[in-house]
C-alpha cells in the first residue's frame, strides 16, 4: 500500500510538472506573437562640432574683418616667442605685415597685432610662430620657426566681413564672469556689436554657445574674449561654461 501511495504521489507530481512546462511554453509563444514591442526613442539634440585642441605651440584665429588689427582668439607657447602675420603668397606665408610683442611661456587669451597694410576683404593671410633666440627682439634670421612634429605652424585665415563706411562702430558690450556666473546673464544687441567676455573669477572658464556659433576657448583669470556678432545670424544663442555647465547665459542677436 505504501509503494502504491508513493507511485500515485509521483505520478501526480509529474502531471503537475508537465502542466507547468506547457503553461510556460504557451506564455513564450505569446511573447513571440505579432504584438509590437515598445520603441524607446532618444530626443534629438544639437551637436556642436568639437573645437580643435590647442597644441603645445599653437594659435587659434577666427575670420577677420577689414582692419589694421588682427585679433587672435588664443595662443600657446612652450618657449618665449612671437606671433607673425603674413600675406598669403601662392598658398604659403609671404610678406610679413605685423609681429606681436614677445609672448611668455604658457597660454595666452586674446591678442591684438597691428598690421600694415591693413587687412583686405577677400584675401587670405597666415599666422606663424617663432621661438625667440633669447634677446626678446623679433629677428627672422635668428628666431626659429615653430613646428608641430615636422610641420611648420602656419594657420591661414580669411578676411570676410565688410563694414559700411557710414556705419559707426558699436562700443563693445561687456559680460563679466565672476563667482561662477555670467553678468549680465542675458544680453540683447544689434548684429555687429562686439561682445567682450572678461573672466574676473579665480577659476578658468569658457563662453561656449549651446549650438554652433561661438566658443571663447579656455579663459584664465584676467583674460578676455571679444566676439564679433557680425559673424552670427540673428536669433538667441544660449551659452554655457564648458568646465561648469551649470553656468549659463543667453545672447540675443537682433
Amino acid at each position: 500500500m505504501l509503494r502504491l501511495a508513493h507511485l500515485t504521489h509521483s505520478s501526480c507530481f509529474m502531471r503537475r510538472f508537465f502542466l507547468l512546462v506547457s503553461c510556460l511554453a504557451s506564455v513564450g509563444a505569446g511573447c513571440t506573437s505579432d504584438t509590437p514591442s515598445p520603441v524607446v526613442t532618444t530626443p534629438a539634440r544639437d551637436v556642436q562640432a568639437p573645437v580643435r585642441p590647442l597644441g603645445e605651440d599653437d594659435v587659434r584665429i577666427d575670420p577677420q574683418s577689414p582692419s589694421e588689427t588682427v585679433i587672435l582668439r588664443e595662443s600657446q607657447f612652450s618657449k618665449r616667442g612671437f606671433i607673425v602675420i603674413h600675406l598669403d603668397e601662392a598658398g604659403k606665408p609671404g610678406k610679413i605685415l605685423g609681429v606681436s610683442d614677445v609672448q611668455s611661456v604658457g597660454h595666452h587669451g586674446e591678442t591684438w597685432i597691428n598690421v600694415s597694410p591693413s587687412l583686405q576683404q577677400g584675401k587670405t593671410y597666415f599666422a606663424t610662430l617663432r621661438h625667440d633666440n633669447g634677446d626678446n627682439r623679433y629677428d627672422p634670421t635668428k628666431d626659429e620657426p615653430v613646428k608641430q612634429g615636422d610641420t611648420l605652424v602656419q594657420i591661414p585665415f580669411d578676411v570676410v566681413a565688410v563694414r559700411n563706411e557710414n556705419e559707426v562702430a558699436s562700443p563693445a558690450t561687456e559680460i563679466t564672469i565672476k563667482n561662477f556666473a555670467f553678468s549680465p546673464d542675458t544680453v540683447t544687441v544689434k548684429r555687429g556689436t562686439p561682445i567682450r567676455f572678461v573672466n574676473a573669477d579665480t577659476m578658468n572658464h569658457t563662453a561656449t554657445s549651446d549650438k554652433p556659433g561661438f566658443d571663447s576657448g579656455m579663459l584664465g583669470s584676467g583674460q578676455s574674449f571679444t566676439l564679433d556678432t557680425g559673424t552670427l545670424v540673428p536669433g538667441p544663442y544660449p551659452y554655457h561654461c564648458s568646465p561648469h555647465p551649470d553656468m549659463r547665459g543667453t545672447l540675443i542677436i537682433e
